[in-house]
């Protein structure tokens, strides 16, 4: 499956209990481990031969979630087996999801052995079952669990790159649909991140620290307390 749909559901994982910022990222991180070998993305020789190779087995994410788990300043046990989990969940998507030409080795380097489903049965609508309908199945699940994550939570996998910038596009998406602007009630964009304010493109400031102020317009005061 696509790189991102790996990520989103890394995390669901990290969100799953009260992991801090921090935790959260060594999770989703985990989850997009597994695609290291996948670096050869500008030549297709060698992404053929290598995507789905040194890292996409137990063994490599096992010492990766290790060496996120040292990262964390604490319960680093736990951390582990949860990064862990969200790294082998990549592998066992790709399992159920991928082309049955493109198997994987789970056990790698204790052996090359190659894995897929298509190695169980030579039924021959499985490679269109796996593709097309659980592929087409867990993209949706991913989709519909991203909208309610976003709606329990305010959150989404791009708080890995930056939460300020998290914040500022899943706004800019929903809230026209749902706020108004506290000055002049058009569709709303932006959240005020001092005040909480909703604020539309015309009374909104985005500074370059991606936080939100409100914009001095027509001799409005703009300049209310702010704080991260």
């Amino acid at each position: 499956m696509n790189t991102i749909y790996h990520l989103q559901a890394g995390s669901f994982i990290a969100n799953a209990r009260d992991y801090n910022l921090r935790e959260r990222r060594l999770i989703m991180l985990a989850s997009l481990a597994p695609d290291a070998d996948g670096i050869f993305f500008f030549s297709s020789d060698l992404w053929n031969r290598f995507h789905h190779s040194f890292s996409h087995n137990i063994f490599s994410m096992l010492i990766v979630a290790a060496a996120l788990a040292l990262y964390n300043r604490s319960r680093r046990i736990e951390i582990f087996a949860v990064c862990a989990v969200s790294a082998i969940l990549q592998i066992f998507i790709d399992v159920v999801t991928n082309d049955l030409t493109w198997p994987q080795q789970f056990l790698r380097p204790l052996t090359d052995a190659q894995i897929s489903i298509g190695s169980l049965t030579d039924w021959k609508y499985l490679n269109t079952l796996q593709v097309v309908w659980v592929q087409g199945f867990l993209m949706i699940v991913i989709l519909v669990g991203t909208v309610i994550l976003y709606k329990k939570t305010g959150r989404t996998f791009l708080e890995l790159i930056s939460p300020r910038l998290d914040r500022l596009l899943t706004d800019f998406i929903v809230l026209f649909f749902t706020r108004r602007c506290a000055v002049c009630n058009a569709r709303a964009l932006y959240r005020d991140t001092g005040r909480g304010d909703f604020l539309c493109a015309n009374h909104a400031r985005v500074r370059r620290d991606l936080t939100i102020s409100r914009k001095n317009v027509g001799g409005e005061d703009g300049t209310g307390d702010h704080h991260d």
